[in-house]
């Protein structure tokens, strides 16, 4: 679209439009949350408890911190459980994010798992795209990662298109 003249003006360019994309991708919303948080709530409703075909649906709330440790909002997920077979089991996890006077960022991932639990494996990074959003986050774009740590702390970064 742009025709330049001097090699230098190429190499401007594609610096400022790499400046551009980094900026468009970096982390816009970054918190954070731990299961072993006094507030982290779980329940859980056993479907199914035939042998070789459990099927559980779990419902989980918590607070959500900034990187100051102050609470700006809560996670709540409705997860579903179901076994496969012997040690294998897929877990299908919806998440919405409440960031507080923002709005909603809602979320879904898939994985198995070689134990009932629809805890996500240790450091390994999960990444997924943004369903759908409300308020502030209405029809926001983009991706989604958690890594969890042995900790029990759940690193969330949002990064918007």
């Amino acid at each position: 679209m742009y025709k330049f003249f001097f090699t230098t003006n190429i190499y401007f360019l594609y610096y400022i439009k790499d400046i551009y994309t980094k900026n468009l991708m970096s982390p816009k919303l970054c918190f954070y949350f731990k299961t072993t948080d006094p507030a982290f709530s779980v329940q859980t409703q056993t479907i199914s408890s035939k042998p070789g075909n459990l099927i559980q649906q779990v419902f989980i709330n918590c607070p959500i911190y900034n990187k100051c440790n102050e609470q700006i909002g809560y996670k709540t997920s409705t997860d579903t459980l179901q076994q496969l077979g012997p040690n294998l089991y897929s877990v299908r996890i919806s998440n919405t994010y409440y960031i507080n006077g923002e709005g909603t960022i809602n979320w879904e991932y898939s994985f198995l798992n070689s134990t009932p639990s629809v805890l996500y494996p240790i450091n390994v990074l999960a990444e997924s795209t943004i369903v759908s959003g409300t308020g502030e986050f209405t029809g926001a774009k983009g991706n989604v990662t958690l890594l969890p740590t042995p900790d029990g702390v759940r690193q969330v970064k949002i990064y918007f298109k």
